[in-house]
């Protein structure tokens, strides 16, 4: 495979294991504490998504409790070049969530067969 920015390229063709763990804060702007923050999160495939949807993460925003993580595992067929991304959404409260800091998300991808 292949990084480039926030993309893999694949470079053998065949069937895949991904799993996918995002880790998201949803910070403080101004003393705003925003409420209810839910993320989704998906695989693309050549930008288009494709599989389960994790939906798993939600945000009180209260008490201390302003973080969360999405986790995901699908199988796909995959062809040499196809590009994956994982897209995210946000599902609850419209305030901003980001990812946390270096190397609290990855992603896992073994080739099966």
């Amino acid at each position: 495979y292949s990084v480039s920015g926030n993309t893999i390229t694949i470079n053998v063709s065949g069937r895949y294991e991904m799993t996918a763990n995002v880790s998201y804060v949803v910070p403080t702007v101004g003393g705003n504490s925003d409420q209810r923050v839910a993320v989704e999160a998906q695989f693309a495939i050549n930008g288009t998504v494709s599989g389960s949807i994790a939906a798993t993460g939600y945000v009180r925003h209260a008490n201390g409790h302003t973080e969360s993580s999405l986790n995901l595992t699908e199988v796909f067929n995959l062809s040499a070049g196809d590009v994956i991304s994982i897209q995210t959404i946000r599902s609850g409260n419209s305030a901003a969530a980001n990812f946390r800091s270096s190397g609290t998300s990855n992603i896992y991808i073994e080739k099966i067969k």
